[in-house]
């Protein structure tokens, strides 16, 4: 019985397997703390970026920071009321009283153009070929109050 005991006690191939894994713990929470580091900073320098060309647009077009984030807002929500066929892009519906309800949001001519420019980043299309192109009922493209200066 001694043997027995001795056998188990002895230190040998079960502490290098537990070694093995404190090391490896350890090395992946490393790994994890400078990613979140890494995402931090990067974060932190698209913020900055975006500040700055906000206050860029701020000063060319006059709109504000605030009416900026609405404006894309908009385009970002023009988008997603155009169903597109998954793989080539090409529209398939678009929802016209979403577009009609959320181009009404937007308040100044200049406000409309930028919506167009978000938009056309996004989708490389226009908002103009979106709401002039046949995909509207002309009963809703009467309804957009600043449809004339669609880009």
């Amino acid at each position: 019985m001694a043997n027995i005991l001795k056998d188990t006690l002895t230190p040998g191939k079960g502490n290098k397997t537990v070694k093995t894994i404190i090391v490896i713990a350890i090395v992946i929470v490393v790994i994890v703390i400078i990613y979140q580091i890494y995402k931090a900073i990067t974060d932190s320098g698209k913020a900055l970026g975006d500040i700055i060309g906000m206050e860029i647009i701020e000063q060319k077009t006059g709109i504000v920071p605030a009416r900026q984030r609405v404006c894309k807002e908009v385009a970002e929500n023009c988008e997603s009321a155009i169903t597109r066929l998954w793989i080539f892009g090409n529209k398939l519906w678009v929802n016209d009283d979403e577009i009609v309800d959320q181009l009404n949001k937007l308040l100044t001519p200049a406000e409309a153009a930028l919506t167009s420019v978000f938009f056309k980043e996004q989708s490389g299309e226009t908002l103009k070929s979106i709401v002039e192109g046949g995909y509207f009922v002309e009963k809703n493209r009467k309804r957009i109050t600043l449809r004339q200066y669609l880009a």
